[in-house]
């Protein structure tokens, strides 16, 4: 399967390829995050809450927050008044998935509220995810997933 993220919009992806470089990711994964990227449709809302998703998470992770991924409904433009906002967070050295999850939880309730939305954010290790192309869920993200 060709991996293939799009990207919400110059911009970000201009700052998440200083990002890579910044960090040491490794070529692998900065050609996968760098593949053919679309513009999804996103409420001005939905937008703001996404860019202060991205500058809460730079503190709380620091060099280990390798990508976000919009994906599901929002990603495929397929989303409804009604759908959320997944975003998969990949972070280097993630030991317990389950803590990293809870932290952003407690950071994302003040967004959501703000901007009238719900961020549904999933975390994953950097090594995990670039193996797990034959797990479904992860094959879905990296075929329709839009970097942010």
């Amino acid at each position: 399967m060709e991996n293939k993220i799009r990207q919400v919009d110059a911009a970000d992806h201009q700052s998440h390829e200083d990002l890579s470089a910044d960090r040491g990711a490794d070529s692998g994964l900065r050609a996968f995050l760098e593949g053919s990227m679309k513009k999804p449709v996103l409420a001005e809302n939905e937008r703001q809450a996404l860019h202060e998703l991205k500058e809460c998470l730079q503190p709380l992770f620091g060099r280990r927050l390798k990508a976000l991924l919009l994906y599901g409904s929002k990603a495929r433009g397929f989303s409804d008044s009604e759908s959320d906002i997944d975003v998969l967070a990949v972070i280097e050295n993630l030991s317990d998935p389950r803590a990293a999850r809870n932290q952003i939880l407690h950071e994302t309730t003040a967004i959501d509220l703000n901007h009238n939305v719900f961020l549904s954010v999933f975390t994953v290790d950097a090594d995990y995810f670039r193996l797990a192309d034959r797990i479904p869920f992860f094959a879905n993200v990296k075929a329709d997933g839009v970097l942010l």
